[in-house]
């Protein structure tokens, strides 16, 4: 998926230019799910007044293109983008890690999505590191202490991304 596609999947998954502050989110003031919590630098006004143009520069800038996204596969490309965009793109490095030593890969799981860790992951097969990855994120999901509060939803949005990679 090319990144044009994974950010409108984000965008729409996020709830679009809606503006949300939930008491249970440690991201807090949000939207185009771009968080004051992760981007502090826009301050809280900075966000009540980004722009779908700003939020998709800001997806390409610190998320897509850090994480070289365009080296995955397709199917790899879209789940890798989200999950970076809802943990980080270090989390999402060491879910990736521990996917793949889940399939014997023997990786350190040091979070960066380096040479090795992509070599790894085009040794197997797309849809084995799909499965992979999105069972770590569940697992992921599972252990944070607001689950009981958001875990429907991202459980839901695990079965959207597995549709759509």
């Amino acid at each position: 998926m090319d990144f044009q596609n994974a950010v409108r999947f984000v965008l729409e998954m996020e709830g679009g230019g809606q503006i949300v502050s939930h008491p249970n989110d440690p991201g807090g003031l949000t939207k185009y799910g771009i968080s004051l919590g992760a981007h502090p630098e826009l301050g809280p006004v900075g966000i009540r007044n980004l722009t779908e143009e700003q939020a998709i520069g800001i997806y390409r800038s610190k998320y897509w293109i850090p994480l070289k996204l365009s080296r995955f596969s397709p199917r790899l490309a879209l789940p890798l983008f989200d999950a970076a965009v809802n943990h980080g793109p270090r989390k999402a490095g060491e879910l990736l890690q521990m996917a793949l030593n889940r399939l014997g890969a023997g990786l350190v799981v040091d979070g960066i999505i380096g040479g090795k860790t992509v070599a790894v992951a085009k040794s197997y097969a797309p849809r084995r590191v799909l499965v992979a990855f999105l069972t770590e994120r569940l697992r992921f999901y599972q252990g944070l202490e607001n689950f009981n509060v958001f875990g429907l939803g991202w459980q839901k949005r695990i079965i959207e991304i597995a549709i759509s990679a």
